[in-house]
């Protein structure tokens, strides 16, 4: 193929507009819960003014996939139907780790997908430490 030819249509990459929002809320809804659980789908729903079929979709797909639970508690609903299950975030879904440095030192943090944290280490550094023990 020529370098300045472009490719064939087929090999170009597609954009898709509607997974790329899909992916978005997954994302919204995995950091809502995780910020504000248990919440149930019909919080999702009006929190973001989504269809309840969509959240309920989405939902589906992010329990599958293991990072969200249904804790089985239910809300009282004072509505008509079912009671609402309360979701909330896997904590072993997965884990975070963050290390600030600092003029004093360096602390470490890690916490399960729910934010608990797991670990923490600080460790002081004097004015003349070396490379090495920083790294």
């Amino acid at each position: 193929m020529d370098p300045g030819r472009r490719p064939p249509r087929t090999a170009r990459r597609r954009r898709d507009p509607m997974a790329k929002g899909l992916l978005q809320n997954r994302h919204f809804i995995t950091d809502y819960v995780r910020r504000h659980g248990p919440v149930s789908r019909f919080d999702l729903a009006r929190q973001f003014e989504m269809n309840a079929s969509t959240v309920g979709n989405i939902v589906d797909g992010l329990l599958a996939e293991g990072l969200l639970v249904e804790t089985g508690e239910v809300r009282p609903h004072p509505a008509s139907g079912r009671p609402p299950i309360l979701l909330r975030v896997h904590p072993g879904a997965g884990r975070f780790g963050g290390v600030d440095v600092y003029r004093g030192g360096i602390a470490g943090v890690v916490t399960d997908f729910a934010g608990t944290v797991l670990a923490r280490r600080t460790q002081p550094l004097g004015p003349g430490s070396r490379r090495a023990t920083v790294l």
